[in-house]
């Protein structure tokens, strides 16, 4: 006989051997499956494996609409205040990178946008994009004045790619950078030994100040 202290999880909650319900559209009545399922699991350097994965099965079960926009999404008790919304997108634009990873900014960005779509204020893709470019850092200019003066808007997951990849070319870039101040100096001072050496043949010659009282 059962416990009369358990619980039973809400709508959309998981624990780790129980199965996760969700509501089909048209009323078709609720679906479950186990979230063990799940073989892949989400990591910085697995997300296009991943969402994969979550795509054909949210496809399979009529619920990408949800995701994509086609269905309206029921947040019965989401905070729509409109306080909610100023307070989230003030984080969004004193959000900065300060030294953090590409990712790991994006991610923070992206979690704030997405709480944004869930009360109905979704950012677009320009919002989007002008929110991540001003917390990048003076070494990302390059690239955001050319992000910026684009004809098209870029999807979060296209500036994800570029911003990533010029992150990379700036890692390569920094042993050049490192060995250019050594590199000046020997050029400054090419003869450095000829000089000593010449000081020294000066000295032998009875060159130096002849000593007081000499």
């Amino acid at each position: 006989m059962a416990s009369s202290n358990s619980t039973t999880p809400a709508v959309g909650e998981t624990t780790p051997n129980s199965a996760a319900t969700f509501l089909t559209p048209n009323n078709r009545g609720p679906i479950s499956f186990n979230a063990g399922a799940f073989p892949l699991k989400l990591t910085p350097n697995n997300y296009p494996s991943w969402r994969s994965q979550f795509t054909s099965l949210l496809a399979r079960y009529e619920l990408l609409g949800f995701i994509d926009g086609t269905y309206p999404c029921p947040k019965l008790y989401a905070n729509r205040s409109r306080t909610r919304v100023i307070t989230l997108k003030e984080r969004l634009q004193n959000l900065r990178r300060d030294g953090r990873p590409v990712s790991d900014y994006l991610r923070s960005i992206k979690a704030i946008a997405d709480e944004l779509g869930t009360i109905d204020r979704p950012l677009t893709d320009d919002d989007l994009t002008v929110y991540i470019l001003n917390g990048l850092g003076p070494e990302f200019h390059e690239i955001a004045a050319s992000l910026c003066t684009r004809d098209s808007s870029l999807s979060f997951d296209d500036l994800h790619d570029r911003l990533v990849a010029h992150e990379e070319s700036l890692k390569r870039d920094e042993p050049k950078l490192d060995s250019a101040p050594v590199s000046a100096m020997f050029a400054a001072f090419p003869n450095s030994q000829t000089v000593a050496g010449s000081s020294s043949s000066s000295s032998s010659a009875g060159l130096l100040p002849t000593p007081l009282g000499g």
